[in-house]
């Protein structure tokens, strides 16, 4: 006869697993009660009970709802939101009492976040149909549902759910987190009503402030990310990131695993720090991300999310190689929680881009047609500008005449007052594919494209202009614009993009010093297509 406490163990799984199904279902529930009953008498979280408690016949037992919920917030503390799930989903079939049901929903759309936005939306929605949840709460579930949206690929809906709150919320800190969230929303979607007026009303309400509050600090990050999509001048935009970061981190409680605000903020940091040549600040601030996403054991969407940012930052500093490495590891995190969401989309235009970048045209066809990629676009901003890495790839494929129309179809971003010339480099793809079909419009393109480099003031903004101008220009002309992109290349992190001015101004003048130099730099690339297009002219 077994005493309390006592246990037995078992030579093998299977006998265990025998022993346990040979015990009468009714009677096994009994077991699982009082298992759960001695290990919680005993002083056990209500986590290590909770696995008892599961199986347990639903009885409208407010004590064992409020164990399970215990029990959830435990398993979310260490990075366990499967299981937060499960312990939420069986405390609904007990069911709660009437005045917490809605309490239970919120919280289960919260664990379910990011792991599957689908059901997340579910849960919250039903939470803000209820009665019982305060104003704090309700401004939280509306914040939450409108994060699950987005990622969701409903950026419209996620967007008018935080604008009716803000509307109808009193002034304070919340209506602050929905009226931040709202100017986020609508700066994601791919088609704005009016993007330049979104972006003055933003700027009238950021510029002066000093970044006091996390609120503040939101409000300075968007400003930074939509400056710097709009191409404004770097340091300009520099100095909002830094207003919105504290000793160049962010804040507590706007940190990687901070749920109040999401992670959304400090990611828009590092991108903005990614796409002004600021690469170490960007990769800094990245690699916390993966760091923390694992320690936490936050294994799902948010970890597909830091792994898609550390590849895009290896991208932009030209590391071809390992970019891909990184960006097919993020894919594969990204598939275990569905297919179609906005880090699918990242990841694999990100990854066309790199491959095209490596002269890997025949692997990123292939990539692009499995994964879906090319219009119709979601409508969600994708990381970097989609039209404008399509028109590539189709300028690679010798498509031209497609093209042509992808890459007109990516102008739409300078209707919306974004001219980064980095971020959206359709007018550099346009230009050459016009070149010898309308070289008059060609020259005008490179002519703006000269404009918005300037504005932006980057390196590898200018030297990215440079180059295109030269391309385009008469043959005395050519080498000297050539040498002005190397030399503003050479301050830029961009290596890739220095290794193709090399070889250019080597082609362009026969200096076989630069073809050497090039080709040395475009295989500590991976970009194999320019070295090999640098080895034949040095042959």
């Amino acid at each position: 006869m077994l005493n309390p406490g006592d246990t037995i163990d078992f030579t093998h799984p299977l006998v265990a697993g025998a022993v346990y199904d040979a015990v009468p279902r009714s009677l096994r529930t009994t077991f699982h009660g009082r298992a759960a009953w001695l290990l919680t008498a005993e002083g056990h979280s209500p986590a290590a009970a909770a696995r008892h408690l599961l199986e347990v016949h639903p009885d409208q037992d407010p004590a064992l709802v409020e164990q399970l919920r215990r029990a959830a917030r435990e398993h979310l503390a260490v990075g366990a939101p499967d299981a937060a799930r499960r312990c939420l989903e069986r405390a609904l079939r007990e069911p709660p009492e009437h005045h917490l049901r809605a309490h239970v929903h919120h919280e289960l759309g919260c664990a379910a976040l990011l792991t599957s936005p689908a059901d997340t939306v579910r849960h919250l929605r039903t939470a803000l149909e209820l009665p019982g949840l305060d104003d704090t709460l309700r401004a939280d579930a509306t914040f939450r549902l409108a994060q699950a949206l987005a990622h969701n690929q409903q950026m419209r809906e996620a967007s008018l759910s935080v604008a009716f709150a803000a509307a109808t919320t009193e002034p304070g800190p919340e209506r602050l987190r929905l009226q931040a969230a709202h100017f986020m929303y609508d700066a994601f979607r791919a088609t704005e009503d009016d993007g330049p007026g979104r972006s003055r009303r933003l700027a009238q309400l950021a510029d002066p402030l000093a970044g006091e509050t996390n609120a503040e600090r939101a409000l300075l990050t968007l400003r930074a990310f939509d400056g710097m999509l709009r191409g404004e001048n770097h340091t300009v935009v520099a100095e909002f990131c830094e207003r919105a970061l504290t000793d160049g981190h962010p804040a507590p409680g706007l940190g990687w695993t901070d749920t109040a605000w999401g992670f959304e903020y400090p990611c828009l940091a590092g991108i903005t720090y990614a796409w002004i040549d600021e690469l170490d600040r960007a990769e800094e601030l990245f690699g916390e991300a993966v760091r923390a996403y694992e320690i936490s054991g936050w294994s799902g969407g948010h970890l597909a999310f830091a792994h898609m940012l550390t590849g895009a930052v290896l991208r932009r500093r030209g590391r071809l190689a390992e970019a891909e490495t990184r960006l097919r590891e993020s894919l594969r995190l990204a598939d275990r929680i569905g297919t179609g969401l906005p880090v699918h989309w990242d990841a694999v235009c990100l990854l066309v881009d790199t491959l095209l970048a490596r002269g890997r045209t025949a692997d990123a066809q292939r990539l692009a047609e499995a994964r879906g990629f090319g219009p119709p676009y979601p409508d969600a901003m994708i990381l970097p500008d989609a039209p404008s890495v399509h028109g590539r790839l189709l300028l690679a494929l010798g498509r031209t005449d497609e093209a042509v129309a992808a890459l007109e179809a990516a102008s739409a971003m300078a209707e919306r007052g974004r001219h980064n010339p980095v971020w959206a480099p359709w007018r550099r793809d346009l230009a050459g594919a016009l070149a010898t079909r309308d070289p008059e419009r060609a020259r005008a393109l490179t002519r703006r494209l000269r404009v918005d480099a300037e504005r932006f003031g980057t390196p590898t903004a200018l030297g990215m202009a440079l180059g295109c101008e030269a391309a385009l220009a008469p043959a005395g002309a050519a080498p000297a614009l050539h040498a002005r992109a190397v030399a503003h290349l050479e301050e830029s992190p961009a290596r890739d993009e220095l290794a193709r001015a090399r070889v250019a101004l080597g082609l362009a003048t026969g200096d076989r010093d630069q073809l050497h130099r090039g080709l040395l730099l475009a295989r500590t690339c991976g970009a194999d297509a320019l070295a090999e297009q640098a080895r034949s002219a040095l042959a």
